[in-house]
């Protein structure tokens, strides 16, 4: 976890974190376990609002334009009780983070 994601003032010590992702314009709520990872409930998320044509690797999330690790658990995010997360694809090769060169 960066020190950039410990400015959020969340609190660690919740069992459960109500969270509201917004996907493509449309809020998704869900309450998730403080143990589970971001890439999990991400997951839920992305199944929950039909956004399964791409890995869940494709997606970045941000809030207060911070981007998130996926990685880490909901606890050691900082997170607070119903925060907004935002979900993008994220930038290049469509979502892609990996870069081609061709020859011409």
């Amino acid at each position: 976890m960066s020190n950039k994601q410990n400015v959020l003032g969340g609190n660690p010590t919740l069992n459960s974190y109500n969270l509201n992702f917004i996907i493509e314009g449309d809020l998704f709520t869900g309450q998730y376990d403080a143990n589970k990872t971001l890439r999990e409930v991400l997951e839920h998320a992305l199944n929950k609002s039909q956004h399964t044509g791409r890995p869940v690797d494709d997606w970045q999330v941000k809030v207060a334009g911070i981007t998130l690790d996926v990685n880490q658990k909901l606890s050691n995010l900082g997170l607070s009780d119903e925060v907004k997360l935002v979900v993008s694809l994220k930038t290049g090769a469509g979502g892609n983070s990996n870069w081609y060169e061709f020859g011409i």
